[in-house]
């Protein structure tokens, strides 16, 4: 009876998964997609199809954060997260500063995170931070 419970189970989390990890693909897809279809003919620079999202301050600490995908263009720097579906376009003139930091809106890593510092649509100063691959290529491309 036990051992029918435990193969009942494994059976019910073996199928959450496979359906949990193909809705994952399906968004992470979407995403870039969507991004692609937003940068349109211009050229890519520099992206990370999997970065991590730490928030927009001006959205305080109790946001989700999560994976996406970034882009850098000439013009723009792009970010479609994957779920739930946000998109955020920063315009290469109104960047302030790209540096570095550890931590933002109080969630730290263990490695050097991409900060952004930009001006919204509003005239507001805004911050967000990416965990991306390859750091010093995206401060090369963004300073």
């Amino acid at each position: 009876m036990v051992v029918a419970i435990l193969v009942g189970v494994g059976l019910a989390l073996a199928v959450l998964v496979f359906f949990a990890s193909r809705w994952l693909r399906q968004a992470r897809a979407s995403a870039i997609a969507v991004g692609t279809k937003v940068i349109e003919d211009r050229e890519v620079l520099v992206e990370d199809r999997a970065a991590n999202c730490f928030g927009l301050e001006s959205s305080g600490a109790g946001q989700i954060r999560g994976n996406g995908y970034l882009a850098v263009t000439a013009a723009e720097v792009v970010f479609v997260m994957w779920v739930p579906r946000r998109v955020v376009h920063i315009r290469r003139p109104l960047l302030i500063e790209a540096d570095t930091t550890r931590s933002h809106l109080g969630k730290t890593a263990s490695r050097d995170l991409l900060r952004l510092r930009w001006i919204n649509d509003d005239g507001d100063e805004e911050t967000t931070a990416f965990a991306v691959r390859n750091l010093s290529g995206w401060l090369d491309e963004l300073r």
